[in-house]
């Protein structure tokens, strides 16, 4: 799992607009858009609707921010990769 998170990081730390906020120790990623909390609320809209993947968010020092775990076993790579595809989609419309 942690690979996952880690790949996803990298490739999400290349979206334009797209901020990562914490990657590693663990198999989570948490990431923003650099418009702000309105643009990351509307990215994590974007990817919960999808129905091709689910997140979380939270909050990081008064930032909110999207949470991206890889926990399951059954994760795989293409889960992963489908969501930096949604992330980038998402973040050019916007």
């Amino acid at each position: 799992m942690l690979d996952l998170a880690d790949a996803t990081a990298e490739a999400l730390s290349k979206i334009p607009g797209i901020t990562i906020v914490t990657a590693g120790p663990l198999s989570i990623v948490t990431f923003a858009a650099a418009g702000g909390e309105a643009a990351t609320r509307q990215i994590l809209e974007y990817l919960n609707t999808s129905g091709d993947v689910h997140v979380s968010s939270t909050m990081l020092d008064e930032q909110f921010v999207i949470r991206a775990a890889f926990l399951s076993q059954r994760t795989s790579s293409s889960i992963a990769q489908r969501l930096t595809e949604l992330v980038a989609e998402a973040a050019a419309n916007m």
